[in-house]
């Protein structure tokens, strides 16, 4: 629903107030409409993601498989549970 020239800003006020140890749970869908705004697969989020040193984490990914309210089996989407990560620079935000 949000539109990519925001994606900056949204990434940005989510991580200000991410504890350093928290996960960012996003629910992400690939179906076309007038309120996807924007469209893009799953590596494409996950180096936007990368670019503020946060990456997908498969471990708390596992962990949670089953609780996440979207279905983990509906065709046009996906879910990242990303996670700060300490061995990367972070950009300031």
């Amino acid at each position: 629903h949000i539109p990519e020239v925001n994606l900056d800003t949204l990434a940005k006020n989510v991580l200000n107030h991410l504890m350093p140890d928290g996960l960012w749970i996003t629910s992400i869908s690939m179906q076309e409409g007038y309120h996807h705004k924007t469209v893009k697969n799953k590596d494409w989020w996950i180096n936007f993601f990368a670019q503020y040193g946060v990456f997908n984490n498969q471990e708390a990914y596992n962990r949670l498989d089953g609780t996440f309210v979207r279905g983990m089996k509906e065709p046009n989407s996906f879910i990242l549970v990303l996670k700060r990560d300490d061995a990367h620079i972070y950009p300031e935000v």
